[in-house]
């Protein structure tokens, strides 16, 4: 999802950095190489993110702007509650569930092409009240 949401929004400026918060050594490694990011990928072991942005879950997204000024701040990303009733054995989830799941990822994703159309050069950050989501 974000792989594609950079390539995507990435000529315009638009930039990921996804951050693992894995205290162990090692433990995102795997996850990291199966993605095969071409955006910036960091391990937060000292969960100095999480303290300095309000990140109490993952996944979760704070939205910078280029001047540096928190945009949006810490939310699910798009992400929804349906892992919870994901079938462990099979790893499916139930028809309903999923549907829900896909369109909170599209809706989020959706924001974020809306921020990077209303942004101008000479003018970086949009007021919250503009979002759309």
């Amino acid at each position: 999802m974000w792989q594609a949401l950079y390539e995507e929004l990435g000529d315009r400026g638009f930039v990921v950095i996804a951050v693992a918060m894995d205290s162990r050594e090692g433990d995102p490694l795997p996850w990291i190489e199966a993605a095969r990011p071409t955006y910036p990928t960091l391990i937060d072991r000292d969960h100095r993110l999480a303290e300095l942005y309000g990140i109490v879950n993952v996944p979760q997204a704070v939205w910078i702007d280029e001047a540096g000024r928190i945009v949006r701040p810490a939310e699910p990303a798009g992400a929804y509650e349906g892992f919870r009733k994901m079938n462990r054995a099979t790893r499916e989830m139930p028809e309903d569930v999923a549907r829900l799941t896909a369109q909170a990822k599209t809706t989020y994703l959706d924001a974020i092409r809306d921020i990077e159309r209303r942004i101008q050069p000479d003018h970086p950050a949009v007021p919250q009240h503009e979002f759309t989501v």
